[in-house]
């Protein structure tokens, strides 16, 4: 028969009895417990198990867990005296929780567990998913409740972190709208490089999202340290101008030149004043929209 064994776990006591394993006594127990009986501490074991079961199975922040469990506890005011805080427990918990996590990737190319694209409310939360090529890949996460508030923004900032971005990856991006005088993070990225393709990329993945909601995705403003890449991203709505109805290029101009206000220090400025004053008086003459032909490279190839 299969058996459990008990044992007491105040130091020095020598008790034990044995059980089956659907927890019926069998044996044992027949002396007396060599202390006192001390049932605040069964009360704070069974709530800190408790604890420890929700830090293993759920993401949910260890400080909430901690607060949630405490709040729901049925336990004496000596209990609660002697429990430990969260700070005394935190690093515990914590490590128990990593032991339970997956093991860290050995390359970019690594499968996300269904948890870990999903909010904490069960919700989607892994947005973009792709592997452009070999050992490159790009990660976008957010929710449905944060895309709506950055595309509602008309201030969006964005912001490239190395320090902390995991193994195999280059940068933690993240962009953040800003709604009611607040900033929202709202946008998370895992990035393998700082190319201008990266980013335009991730641009042209959250406006193909407005517009299956039936929105534009038009920050007049853009807020960042703006590296080369980035800048070449933006730049690249300035050239586009040339592609659009007539009657949008204007509005479309003055939207880039929004923007680009917090691109005074790389002259971005200097460039749009050049191009509203050489360009903008005769959209017409280099304007393509409605063209078959948009180039003179049959002629070219003539007189080659």
């Amino acid at each position: 028969m299969k058996k459990k064994y008990w044992i007491c776990t105040t130091s020095g006591c020598k008790i034990f009895i044995h059980t089956d394993i659907n927890n019926n006594y069998l044996s044992g127990g027949k002396n007396e417990h060599e202390h006192a009986a001390n049932p605040e501490l069964l009360e704070v074991h069974q709530t800190r198990q408790q604890i420890k079961r929700r830090v293993i199975n759920e993401l949910t922040p260890i400080g909430a867990v901690y607060d949630e469990e405490m709040s729901k506890a049925s336990m004496s005011s000596t209990a609660i005296a002697i429990f430990p805080t969260v700070h005394e427990i935190y690093q515990g918990f914590a490590k128990t929780r990593r032991k339970a996590m997956p093991a860290p990737p050995q390359s970019c190319t690594f499968d996300i567990p269904e948890q870990y694209t999903l909010t904490i409310d069960k919700k989607r939360f892994l947005l973009f998913d792709e592997a452009r090529v070999r050992r490159e890949r790009l990660l976008i996460f957010s929710s449905d409740i944060q895309l709506d508030l950055l595309f509602k923004s008309s201030i969006v900032y964005m912001d490239g972190t190395y320090s902390k971005a995991p193994n195999h990856f280059f940068q933690l991006f993240t962009m953040h709208s800003v709604n009611f005088d607040i900033c929202v993070p709202s946008v998370f990225g895992l990035l393998i490089d700082k190319k201008s393709a990266t980013y335009k990329q991730i641009f042209t993945e959250l406006k193909n999202i407005a517009s299956k909601k039936g929105i534009s995705f038009s920050p007049s403003l853009i807020m960042s340290d703006f590296e080369s890449g980035l800048i070449s991203a933006v730049k690249s709505e300035l050239m586009a101008l040339g592609l659009m109805p007539l009657d949008k290029v204007v509005s479309s101009f003055e939207d880039v030149r929004s923007a680009a206000q917090c691109l005074a220090q790389l002259k971005a400025i200097e460039l749009l004043q050049y191009f509203e004053n050489n360009w903008m008086s005769n959209i017409e003459l280099w304007n393509l929209f409605g063209f078959d032909s948009r180039t003179n490279n049959t002629c070219e190839d003539q007189l080659s």
